[in-house]
């Protein structure tokens, strides 16, 4: 088989000895004579030859691999997602719908507000295989001259249902003055089909199993596939670029699509930052402890907040220790409307939140010294 590498195998043909006896530059002086050490290497100056073509070979391979590891180190695994993805990338579909949640005041379908499901595939390493369609909605903003780049947000989690909880609360008076909106739905939560939400009651074992019986691919809803996701719909819609605004889990995909789609990009809002390399489920017991702390040092350190809750600290920690001993349920109610009995657990977490609230409120420290931990 004929290669076509750059260097030849076969090397260049051997040179053939000059006469005997003829001038050299004129000057009348013999050629020295061919001695048997000279006509051997002459035999063998192909074997030399194939030796410095795969010494270049060798010295080829040997820079591709130092780039490899040099762009490995610059940017991990997205870089080559980013780099190798558009070729592998089957197209996206939307198609407009039905809004599933109750619109707000003088929002009418297909004008103000238009809602559909974006088709993606499930794994886009396998472009052939199943699709799922993800739930958006699109409130248009009544600017005449609106902006070219809309706001695109990203809800925490990961698995909130944005267009469930967000979509209601839009009406014609709060709508962006000069931007869309887009609520998204990312791939498993919401109105998002399949749906990866567990049965009442139900344990996470059985959840799982039930969700892979019925022929999910549990291993393509990540966050890599979610930033996929965000690109193939802001192609899809025709937008050039948006703004990203992302809380919690979302500010995790909202960092994805920085490293590997920052073209679509034109700004990025992150609210209490959950980063990569942040394990969330390990991280949370110090990062509260941490937050704790700041607010009871800072409510001592502040005058009006001291005198409102003196020693804070220690009320606090004993108000658990009497709840875990004796606990206690309460009626409250969901953001849904269900009325639901609450036990002791959530108790603590009702009185923290309600110490946050009011020490932001009268303490003149401000919110930026309170770390935000992921939600």
């Amino acid at each position: 088989m004929k290669r076509d590498d750059t260097f030849s195998d076969n090397g260049a043909p051997p040179t053939p000895a000059p006469e005997h006896g003829g001038d050299s530059e004129g000057y009348g002086l013999s050629s020295p004579p061919i001695t048997a050490q000279d006509t051997l290497s002459s035999a063998h100056l192909p074997r030399i030859e194939r030796r410095l073509t795969s010494h270049r070979r060798m010295r080829l391979l040997l820079v591709a691999m130092v780039v490899v590891v040099l762009v490995a180190m610059a940017g991990g695994y997205g870089v080559f997602r980013a780099v190798s993805q558009p070729s592998r990338q089957a197209s996206s579909a939307f198609q407009v719908t039905h809004c599933p949640f109750a619109l707000g005041a003088a929002l009418v379908e297909g004008q103000n507000v238009r809602c559909g499901f974006l088709s993606v595939p499930e794994d886009r390493s396998h472009v052939r295989g199943p699709t799922i369609r993800l739930a958006v909605a699109i409130f248009k903003t009544p600017s005449s001259h609106p902006a070219p780049d809309p706001v695109l947000v990203l809800g925490g989690g990961p698995g909130d249902a944005l267009l469930e909880t967000m979509g209601p609360t839009y009406n014609a008076g709060n709508l962006l003055s000069n931007r869309d909106l887009i609520l998204l739905d990312q791939r498993g939560a919401g109105y998002s089909q399949p749906s990866l939400r567990c049965i009442e009651n139900e344990t996470p074992r059985a959840c799982h199993d039930r969700l892979l019986k019925s022929g999910i691919n549990l291993n393509a809803y990540t966050t890599l596939e979610n930033a996929a996701d965000v690109h193939d719909l802001i192609q899809t819609l025709g937008y050039r670029q948006v703004n990203l605004e992302g809380a919690s889990y979302g500010t995790r995909l909202a960092l994805t699509v920085m490293r590997l789609y920052p073209a679509d990009l034109r700004s990025v809002v992150l609210k209490a930052v959950l980063p990569p390399q942040v394990n969330a489920l390990t991280s949370l017991p110090q990062a509260t402890i941490r937050a704790f702390d700041v607010l009871f040092q800072g409510c001592s350190a502040d005058s009006s907040c001291n005198a409102t809750y003196p020693h804070l600290q220690a009320v606090f920690y004993q108000l658990v220790a009497d709840l875990n001993t004796t606990p206690i349920s309460f009626k409250t109610a969901l953001q849904t409307g269900t009325s639901v009995r609450a036990l002791h657990g959530q108790r603590s977490c009702a009185v923290v939140a309600t110490i946050v609230v009011r020490y932001r409120i009268h303490s003149s420290v401000t919110s930026r010294d309170l770390p935000n931990t992921p939600a």
